[in-house]
């Protein structure tokens, strides 16, 4: 029989338990609260968020559903690709023209991006963006742009390749609510609005940024930040991850010698493989395409000895196969035996020059620039366009994602925030009666 010391005492430590395990879940339940936060800050910011195309998971007891899905997202107007090379390849050529190893550049977040920006101009602005993105007009580069993303947007458990763009406001600004209405019907687009400079709202931009590319460029999105004169700003995210048709066996990955352009030679971890199918060729170069599980393709198209990529980029053919044209190649159905160095390359490029050369000029000019389809009276030009590309690949497939930010600044001088006014001169005044006509008003010369 216990006595009341030991009773006591054993109540005492159930309490002492019960109060530890209360403190415990409170603790997860604040850090977890926090953590969930911090990665979602932007939706504190949504004026309106655009609604994705909900997908079935693949499953074998569901196929049926499945196959439906990827059906209705693939199934786009025929010819809405038309004209969208003319850009690619222009692109590509501008914006793979440097003296880096790597170089990278995410073509389709570009023209989406841009395509947002032609909606939100007018005059000769808009004019210039759509010679450069190859559109005779808006109505059909809206189209063009619906179609791309839907038959480019899969999330099924098989494959996951997300679109998504988004409209950045300053607070300080009206702006035209039909544009942001169209942005989100047409461009899958959501429209945040904040106090421009403010850090909170910077962290709402990083925060969508790293949502959409699954914090896959989280060293590039650390960096993106808005300035206090920024007016407004278009974002272009995609993430993509399939697994290759016929996986690599890390068991055949090995070192092996890769050459440099300079001559030199370093060691890569290379990847082997064999399959049938087709093999590409011309003057110039050669290629192969790995598929992807239920999804598209990588090409690798290597040059001939003594050709540079670079001269590649500005060949008739090789464009066309670039785009999905084939018809200028020889082609013959073999047994490929690949050998593929491993490869995860990121960077990150100011697309501001290239895009004036290619004629794009009046967006940058603060004098010419016209976007008051979105801002009203408030006068913008496009300050910066930067893109951030990373692109992984393994023995079980390719993992890569992009943004484009296009950021918009106000044209006026910025608003002091203390101000001096000396009347010592000549002045006018006025009174203004009960409803705000003036009653009286003069100029004093000489009180």
């Amino acid at each position: 029989m216990l006595c009341i010391n030991e009773v006591d005492m054993k109540k005492l430590s159930v309490k002492i338990v019960c109060i530890v395990l209360l403190a415990c879940v409170l603790t997860l339940a604040f850090f977890g609260c926090g953590k969930k936060d911090k990665n979602n800050t932007y939706t504190a910011y949504a004026v309106s968020q655009a609604s994705f195309p909900q997908m079935t998971k693949f499953s074998e007891n569901n196929y049926s559903e499945w196959r439906n899905d990827r059906n209705r997202q693939i199934d786009q107007p025929a010819g809405y690709k038309d004209g969208m090379e003319r850009f690619f390849s222009s692109s590509a050529s501008m914006f793979l023209s440097g003296e880096d190893a790597n170089e990278l550049y995410a073509p389709l977040s570009l023209y989406f991006a841009l395509a947002m920006l032609a909606e939100t101009a007018k005059g000769e602005t808009r004019t210039q963006i759509l010679n450069v993105l190859g559109a005779e007009n808006v109505e059909t580069l809206r189209q063009k742009v619906n179609s791309a993303w839907n038959a480019n947007y899969v999330d099924d458990g098989t494959v996951t390749s997300l679109m998504a763009n988004s409209l950045w406001l300053n607070e300080s600004c009206g702006f035209d609510k039909n544009v942001c209405d169209l942005l989100a019907n047409d461009y899958y687009a959501s429209t945040f609005r904040g106090k421009m400079g403010e850090e909170k709202f910077n962290e709402a931009l990083r925060g969508w940024l790293n949502a959409m590319t699954k914090n896959f460029l989280k060293d590039y999105v650390n960096d993106e930040k808005f300035s206090g004169s920024t007016l407004f700003a278009l974002v272009s995210a995609i993430y993509f991850n399939a697994r290759w048709e016929a996986q690599f066996s890390e068991l055949d990955t090995r070192k092996e010698p890769f050459y440099l352009a300079n001559g030199s030679e370093k060691q890569a971890d290379f990847m082997h493989n064999g399959f049938r199918g087709a093999y590409y060729y011309a003057d110039k170069f050669s290629a192969v395409d790995l598929s992807f599980r239920n999804a598209g393709s990588m090409s690798i198209i290597l040059p001939d000895e003594g050709v540079t990529p670079h001269e590649l980029l500005s060949d008739a053919t090789a464009q066309n196969l670039m785009y999905g044209d084939r018809s200028d190649v020889g082609v013959s159905y073999l047994n490929v035996n690949i050998s593929l160095p491993k490869f995860d390359v990121s960077g990150k490029t100011d697309l501001k020059k290239g895009l004036k050369a290619l004629g794009m000029t009046s967006a940058f000019d603060a004098d010419e620039a016209d976007f008051t389809r979105l801002t009203g009276n408030t006068p913008a030009y496009v300050s910066d366009v930067l893109q951030a590309v990373r692109v992984k690949t393994d023995e079980e497939g390719c993992e890569a994602a992009a943004y484009t930010i296009v950021y918009a600044e106000n044209t006026a001088m910025p608003i002091e925030e203390t101000v001096n006014f000396v009347v010592n001169r000549p002045f006018i005044f006025v009174v203004n009666g009960i409803d705000g006509l003036p009653l009286f008003m003069g100029i004093v010369g000489n009180p």
